[in-house]
């Protein structure tokens, strides 16, 4: 975890946001997906209400790393991705559509809010996340934001509904 993190954290130090700053990040991506490319990407969830909101951009971008860092250290990774997937096709979650990604596929960041955040929320998150892109953290740039309806659809910046997975 130092290993990804470290450097997070240190930068985390001067955003330009009030509150306290996390000392550590979890060892548990909440959501691995899938795009359309055959990229994996490393969710984290977050509900609307909570403060830890702001923080959301450096939390993905520390599970981006270690998904990373799994894919391509282990051997047995992308096996396991192939199981994971196949295990969904065969229980109807997922289509015979669905990507699939490559040995090693690109990981990247991506951070869920349940609908309806505030928009302080919103901006803080917002000015994290490009705080982190100026100090050349480079898995800011390709982080990904959305909002998920109760439903479970994730809407772009913009309020629009992306497609679902393997459509």
């Amino acid at each position: 975890m130092d290993r990804v993190s470290a450097g997070l954290l240190r930068c985390l130090g001067t955003a330009p946001v009030p509150g306290s700053r996390p000392a550590a990040f979890g060892g548990k991506c909440d959501l691995l997906a899938l795009d359309s490319s055959g990229s994996l990407l490393a969710v984290e969830v977050k509900p609307r209400g909570v403060p830890t909101i702001v923080w959301a951009p450096a939390q993905a971008i520390v599970y981006a790393r270690l998904l990373h860092l799994w894919t391509r250290n282990d051997p047995q990774a992308s096996e396991i991705i192939a199981g994971m997937i196949t295990q969904r096709e065969e229980l109807g979650l997922l289509t015979s559509r669905t990507p699939r990604p490559s040995a090693q596929p690109a990981v990247l960041p991506v951070v869920a809010v349940q609908r309806g955040m505030s928009s302080k929320h919103r901006e803080r998150m917002l000015a994290v996340r490009d705080h982190l892109t100026r100090q050349g953290i480079g898995e800011a740039a390709s982080l990904q934001i959305f909002e998920v309806t109760l439903a479970g659809r994730l809407l772009d910046a913009n309020g629009r509904a992306e497609p679902a997975p393997g459509s």
